[in-house]
């Protein structure tokens, strides 16, 4: 697994010719069309929004220990693609990580999306990120994220445009040869469209 903290887009765009009152015109029975609302969303309509996408993130890091060294204040900007599947109920979401392998299931846990990983992790040294322990730990990966602000799109539904959340890096392990031992690291995580 390396999803291991710090260490394109669809980006909605308004269709101002239906949107503008100047488009809205009369219906087919000579009245007007209704126009479209431009009222900002209400704190449930921004965490019901769509997330999926491609969203430009900032990981900045706010506590760290043993494994993962001093490095509070480190930053790293990573893509997080997230894919949505609705041809089931609830729909399946997936995020994917740039620099990272694979596909990460993604679950509502009430305003929140949860990402919760655990796997085996080689031990490494942080300098050199030279491999001391094949599998040396266990490393775990909680990554929760929320919608923040969101957009009208043409369909009349909301887009999520912002994101902000946590991430939250464990690394267990029993071996000696793992002279950093076990850690954890904590980071912020904001996002933006791309």
């Amino acid at each position: 697994m390396i999803l291991v903290g710090v260490g394109g887009a669809v980006a909605v765009e308004r269709n101002r010719a239906t949107d503008s009152p100047a488009a809205a015109g009369t219906g087919p029975s000579g009245g007007r069309k209704a126009q479209a609302t431009t009222s900002e969303p209400t704190a449930a309509e921004i965490a019901a929004s769509d997330i999926a996408g491609e969203w430009a993130m900032k990981l900045v890091v706010v506590q760290s220990s043993g494994f993962f060294g001093t490095q509070v204040g480190k930053s790293v900007d990573k893509t997080y693609t997230i894919t949505s599947d609705c041809s089931v109920t609830p729909c399946l979401l997936e995020l994917a990580v740039s620099g990272a392998p694979g596909e990460f299931a993604l679950r509502r846990d009430g305003d929140d999306y949860v990402l919760s990983e655990t796997g085996p992790q080689d031990c490494i040294d942080l300098a050199t990120n030279a491999v001391r322990v094949p599998n040396g730990g266990v490393a775990s990966v909680v990554v929760h994220l929320r919608p923040t602000s969101a957009d009208r799109t043409p369909r009349g539904s909301w887009a999520a445009s912002s994101l902000t959340g946590s991430v939250v890096t464990t690394f267990d392990t029993s071996v000696a040869e793992c002279v950093q031992g076990s850690g954890v690291q904590r980071s912020s995580a904001v996002g933006t469209r791309s």
